[in-house]
């Protein structure tokens, strides 16, 4: 990233981070709200190139999402596929492809195929 935009991604994770916390003390951990700051936080940090960081946050939130909603719900393919490009950014191919399989799946599911 160029300086202006990494300074501008770096400020988005404070702000996306302080948001998470606050969602964390209002709503718990166990519900979706939290789950879609969690989501933020973790593609703020894959942004960044920060891939290490955004895996932590990125499974936190597939697993809330799978937790309260279907497992081939939008919000959880959005994770999945969040998730499966992180992966893939580690040099973690085969767990990137289940997850972008997984992914894909949902969104198949949804739209159908073609």
């Amino acid at each position: 990233l160029r300086q202006r935009n990494r300074k501008d991604h770096e400020l988005a994770l404070q702000h996306l981070s302080r948001a998470a916390k606050i969602r964390e003390r209002k709503l718990g951990k166990e519900s979706l709200k939290y789950a879609s700051s969690l989501h933020q936080v973790g593609q703020a940090h894959a942004h960044l190139g920060l891939f290490g960081e955004a895996r932590l946050y990125l499974q936190a939130a597939l697993a809330l999402r799978e937790r309260f909603t279907s497992k081939r719900s939008a919000q959880v393919a959005m994770s999945r596929f969040a998730l499966g490009v992180t992966l893939c950014n580690l040099g973690e191919l085969g767990s990137a492809m289940k997850e972008l399989r997984g992914a894909y799946a949902a969104r198949e599911s949804m739209y159908g195929t073609e």
